[in-house]
């Protein structure tokens, strides 16, 4: 749980309207690339773009209620918890659509999946916080090395 309020600290928006507008970019991001590997993989099916789209949906209303609460009991993570989640749950999902695509992603590639081969999305909430985690570290550490040289 520290680990969570650790990576929560070190991310912030730059104002609410980016709060909104970055889970949001990114989900129609994630949709279109979704979109373009299944035509590249000749894969295309409305009842999975459907399906997508209400997922979409549903996570809108999320992030309208993690506002609500923060809003109407003062608090200031709710939201912000909600849509790193979302951003970071899109960023994997974007990968994923790319790899597939065959498209090289790199390192990514590798921390996409798990000892047994199971990608992120098949894995539960506390794997995903620990990539997360390891990631923001090897971002601090790249930051920290190269104010150095």
């Amino acid at each position: 749980m520290e680990e969570i309020i650790e990576v929560l600290k070190s991310l912030d928006f730059s104002n609410i309207a980016w709060q909104i507008a970055t889970p949001l970019i990114f989900s129609i991001a994630d949709f279109l690339t979704g979109f373009i590997q299944a035509v590249i993989n000749h894969d295309v099916d409305s009842q999975k773009m459907r399906t997508g789209l209400w997922h979409k949906t549903l996570l809108l209303i999320i992030i309208i209620l993690g506002f609500t609460i923060d809003f109407a009991f003062n608090l200031n993570f709710v939201s912000k918890s909600i849509c790193i989640f979302i951003i970071s749950m899109e960023v994997v999902s974007i990968a994923e659509n790319l790899k597939k695509a065959g498209i090289e992603i790199g390192r990514i590639g590798n921390i996409l999946k798990t000892e047994s081969g199971e990608t992120i999305n098949n894995v539960n909430y506390k794997k995903t916080v620990e990539i997360i985690s390891k990631i923001s570290e090897e971002n601090k550490k790249e930051r920290e090395d190269s104010e150095n040289e």
